[in-house]
């Protein structure tokens, strides 16, 4: 359920979809917020999630206190994070008018992705181990290639036997570059956690593809 509310306090929501790579990148040409090269970054999608939103007239929200409806806000919130995070990019943008495959590039990080700023709850402890900062690893991704009339899936993922990284298209396995994983074609990522990550990933070696 979405954290709405008039005058009272929002509420924690559990649960993530970053926001359409499409409406980031328009933020992004107006002020890169830091980013140097101007690209767009997961950071500026989780950003711009949990940015607070006020609802159209035509989305008015009952009150129980003040007992009419009132114009009002909408904030998403990360309460807690889980040991396996998948984060959805929203690569088909719809209207009242169109329909369109947003094909934006979205850099994010292979390596420790740090929550810890999006997340409310303090790190729990696990079965008497030390509580694990959400800290994740990426260990793979899955790709669409085309239109919103018809497309192909692709995935690459981290191989537990030797750490590399290997792209999977129909019955062909292949060996891939760790720069190659981040493109305008990756519309699901699977992250876990670094301390469960580390703990079956081996240092991959140097590959050629």
């Amino acid at each position: 359920m979405d954290g709405v509310q008039g005058k009272d306090e929002p509420e924690g929501v559990s649960g993530a979809t970053p926001p359409s790579p499409g409406g980031a990148a328009s933020a992004a040409d107006e002020n890169d917020d830091g980013y140097e090269d101007g690209k767009l970054h997961l950071k500026q999608c989780l950003e711009l999630f949990s940015t607070e939103e006020k609802l159209s007239p035509e989305d008015a929200w009952y009150c129980s206190k003040c007992q009419q409806h009132v114009e009002a806000t909408k904030k998403m919130e990360l309460w807690s994070t889980p040991k396996v995070l998948v984060l959805h990019l929203k690569r088909f943008s719809y209207s009242r008018y169109y329909r369109d495959k947003l094909e934006t590039p979205v850099n994010f990080p292979l390596d420790d992705l740090d929550l810890s700023t999006y997340v409310l709850e303090e790190p729990q402890s696990e079965n008497g181990q030390p509580a694990q900062p959400p800290i994740y690893d990426c260990v793979g991704v899955s790709n669409h290639m085309g239109s919103l009339g018809g497309g192909h899936y692709t995935a690459c993922g981290r191989s537990s036997e030797d750490g590399q990284w290997y792209k999977f298209n129909d019955s062909h396995t292949s060996p891939m570059q760790p720069q190659g994983v981040a493109s305008g074609d990756a519309y699901l990522l699977f992250y876990v956690r670094r301390d469960l990550a580390r703990a079956y990933l081996p240092v991959p070696q140097n590959v050629e593809e």
